[in-house]
């Protein structure tokens, strides 16, 4: 199957490390470096791997500042993206249905128009779309082999676009109501 890498043990053992430190340490020490409650925090990255770029309202709510929503997204949404090609490289040819259903996604991403006429610049629409989104697109991504640097940059830069779009929404709302 295209995208696949087996990885050894050091490069898995690194990839966990990065999951860990993007979805539970980074969090954990910006919460205790910026005085945001620690219990905020643990809402906030709960809701980014549940609602993912839409959880930023959820940010706004709990009184977290804007940047510190930025840093955490980004911390977040690239553990999460370490993660999910590592879990991929592991569970390829493990289990029969996994591997059917992985050969499912992958003929309907080969199919698909909008990933041959415009490649990796098709994340940025999928990445809002719930039940897709950054876990979706990561897939699609480690199917059709895009794991290097600039495609990785591109998913980051969907990423991080569409979490500051809803927050900047989600600030403007708020702006609105209590004016």
């Amino acid at each position: 199957m295209p995208g696949v890498i087996h990885p050894s043990r050091p490069e898995f053992v690194f990839s966990a490390l990065v999951a860990i430190l993007g979805v539970v340490v980074a969090p954990l020490v910006l919460s205790g470096f910026t005085g945001v409650p620690l219990l905020h925090m643990i809402s906030l990255t709960g809701s980014i791997l549940v609602f993912q770029p839409f959880a930023a309202s959820i940010g706004v709510v709990l009184g977290i500042p804007p940047w510190i929503i930025l840093v955490t997204m980004a911390s977040v949404g690239t553990g999460a993206v370490i993660g999910v090609l590592a879990l991929c490289d592991i569970f390829t040819n493990r289990w029969q249905w996994f591997d059917q259903a992985i050969q499912k996604v992958h003929e309907r991403a080969h199919r698909s128009k909008g990933f041959q006429k415009y490649g990796m610049l098709m994340f940025f629409p999928f990445i809002w779309v719930p039940g897709i989104g950054l876990y979706g697109c990561t897939l699609i991504a480690w199917l059709l082999g895009w794991r290097e640097s600039r495609h990785i940059t591109i998913l980051f830069l969907s990423w991080m676009i569409a979490a500051a779009m809803v927050l900047a929404a989600s600030l403007g709302v708020l702006i609105a109501i209590t004016s």
